[in-house]
This record gives C-alpha cells, structure tokens and sequence, in this order.
C-alpha cells in the first residue's frame, strides 16, 4: 500500500498559460487549468473562517511511459489513489475548515529508487510544482481571496511542495501580501531546512504551539535506521533539516507520550529526524529502501495531537 500509508477534446481544459507581467519579477504560471472543477479532489466551502489547501503524496506506481517521470493530472487510477488517501485524513479537517484539495502530476512512485534526496527535489520542482503554484495561485485569487486565514497542508511530495509554496511562492512580491493570512503549513514527512525558511522574509519554523506565518515539520524514522544510517539514503531526509515534535509542538528534545497504546516521540536534533522508541518496528515493512518504514506512520501515529494543533493555530 503506498503512502498511507482523456482525450483530446479535454486537452485544452486541463492546460494553460498565463503569461508574466514583465515589468517585475514573478512566478510564471503554466498549469492545468483550475478553474475546471474537474481538477480538484476537494472544494468544500464549508463556511468556516479557515481554508485547508492540501496536497496528496505520491500514491501511483506503474510502469506506462506516458507516466514517466510524473503521472499524468487525466489518470484514473492516481485520482482514485489520492481520494483515497484524502479520505483517510479528511477526519483531522472535518466540519472546521473549508478544504480544497488539487490533483497534480506527481512523481511516480516506480522511479523512485533511482533517485537521492537532490534529484528528487529537482525532480519535483518542475512539473509537480508548476502545478501546485498554479493550483495555489487560482485558490488565493479566486478562493480564499485574502478574506479568510489559510493552512497549508501536505504530506510526502506533497509536503516538500508545501514548503516550496511557503518559501519561494509567498516570499515573493506578488503574493507578499498573503502572508498575513498564512497561519501555518504542516509539511509532514519531508525534510525543512533553515535556507529554505529564509526565502520568505515573513515566514518562521514553528517554535510552539501556536506560531503563525509558521512551517511545522517531521520524519518519523525508526531507531535501527537510525543506528545503521539508513535515514540517509532517504529522499525525504536532508542535513540540517529542522524538526518538530508533533506531541509538543515545539521543538524540544524531550521524550513525550501520548498515552497506553500510542507512539511517543523524541526528536534527534542532530540528525534532523523525528523517532519512536515504543513501536514494534517488526510491524511496519518498508515499501522501499528510499523511505523509512514508518513513513506512511507520519500522519497516523499523531493523528489526535495534529487534529488538536490545527485547532489550535486558528
């Protein structure tokens, strides 16, 4: 189970191009058109005074080479995928938030031992994050449109496109004025480093519970990958990557606990990696060598304390 862990006549809906003003620096937006509902898993205005823009992780591996290296935003099988894994987390939103949720061309998940940490990030900086910076972009100007307080929210690829949208896309001058809105992005299971905070002059790693204008980061690993240092093969781990505990909410290296039958959590500050030293690694198999077994666990492990926290930064 991976990470939980159509025809020409549709061509010319799914992609577009809006051409940048060239008087002043700015994110050039070529997309699939998101103003076709039909480009969206979620779009729920629930009449709350908080958005939830999510971003799905990778959830297809197959091998047709027209979805090589990104699956293609018509496939019915990574639509299917990634409802599924929204309706596995929808629970933390609820009632609470309007929830808007956008397909992209992901990653495919059968190309992923070919690569390391960098020439995955490069990888997902073209195609899928296109994407996602035209998805945000059509959900900040014709959604939310600075009427409302916004968290990002995203898990895997879908975090490290969170954090890119954080960094790069609100810390720059046409979307600068945004940010007062941002209480915070949950870029869950993919490594934050300091240079990218610092993209964003308004934009800060979360200290505590409550931080605003905030990024919230974590990688459960287990503690024998730790020991043998095979974190460090993992895409979704870079050095120096910033960490929070999803039990505390700050960043403190205390062991924490949840209670009788959950995992704790304690942060390896050195080593930039959450762990868990209350969990039967045996249980959890790894679905490739790229990812820590306890990956698809980011979310689950801490899913009353993250259901919690959302409330609370509101």
């Amino acid at each position: 189970m991976l990470f939980l862990f159509v025809c020409f006549a549709l061509a010319a809906a799914f992609f577009s191009t809006d051409k940048p003003n060239e008087s002043q620096p700015e994110i050039i937006i070529t997309k699939p058109d998101y103003n076709y509902k039909n480009n969206w898993l979620r779009f729920k205005n629930n009449n709350k005074n908080t958005d939830v823009f999510v971003i799905y992780p990778i959830v297809t591996n197959n091998n047709d080479a027209a979805d090589m290296p990104y699956v293609r935003i018509e496939s019915k099988e990574m639509r299917s995928a990634a409802e599924n894994w929204i309706k596995s987390i929808e629970g933390l939103f609820g009632d609470d938030f309007n929830v808007y949720a956008p397909v992209y061309r992901q990653i495919n998940f059968s190309i992923l031992g070919t690569l390391d940490h960098d020439s995955f990030v490069d990888l997902s900086n073209e195609s899928s994050r296109e994407d996602a910076f035209a998805a945000f972009d059509y959900f900040l100007n014709n959604v939310n449109k600075g009427e409302r307080q916004f968290i990002i929210f995203g898990f895997s690829q879908g975090a490290q496109l969170a954090a890119e949208i954080s960094s790069v896309m609100l810390g720059s001058p046409q979307y600068e004025k945004y940010n007062n809105n941002h209480t915070a992005t949950y870029a869950i299971g993919f490594s934050v480093t300091p240079e990218q905070i610092s993209k964003n002059p308004h934009l800060k790693f979360s200290e505590t519970p409550y931080d605003n204008r905030a990024v919230i980061s974590y990688n459960t690993t287990a503690l024998s990958e730790i020991q043998s240092g095979a974190y460090k093969n993992f895409v979704t781990w870079t050095d120096r990557a910033l960490v929070t505990n999803p039990i505390s909410w700050t960043m403190d290296e205390d062991l924490l606990e949840q209670g009788s039958g959950k995992a704790n959590a304690i942060i390896d500050k050195a080593r930039g990696l959450l762990t868990t030293t209350n969990v039967d690694e045996a249980g959890y198999l790894p679905v490739s060598n790229k990812i820590s077994r306890f990956h698809t666990s980011d979310i689950p492990f801490y899913y009353d304390s993250i259901k919690k926290n959302l409330r609370e930064r509101r």
